[in-house]
C-alpha cells in the first residue's frame, strides 16, 4: 500500500486531532507510515528542521503512528491487528 497522498495526511492532520497537528509535520508522518511497513517499527524518524513534539525532535516510528492516529493508513504487518481482532468491533 503506498503512503497516503500528502493532502491527504494533512487533511488528516487537521482534521481528526485536538488541537490540529501542524501539517508540517506530514512528512514525519509519512516516513513513520513507510517504516512501519517495512516492518522498522523502532526506526527513529526525525520531524525536521525547527520541529519537535513533546521536547523531542524525533520518535520511534510506532509512536508518531500511536500519537498521529495513523494506524489505519498503514497496511497491514504484523505491528498492526485487524479490525476484528482488536476487540472493539
Amino acid at each position: 500500500m503506498p503512503v497516503p497522498h500528502r493532502a491527504v495526511l494533512e487533511m488528516h492532520l487537521r482534521s481528526n486531532h485536538i488541537p490540529p497537528i501542524p501539517v508540517a509535520f506530514a512528512d514525519a508522518a509519512a516516513a513513520a507510515i513507510e517504516a512501519i511497513e517495512a516492518d522498522e517499527p523502532d526506526r527513529l524518524i526525525h520531524y525536521g528542521k525547527g520541529l519537535a513534539a513533546n521536547g523531542r525532535a524525533a520518535d520511534r516510528a510506532c509512536d508518531i503512528a500511536d500519537a498521529m492516529h495513523l494506524w489505519s493508513m498503514i497496511e497491514e504487518t504484523e505491528w498492526t491487528l485487524p479490525d476484528d481482532e482488536d476487540g472493539l468491533g
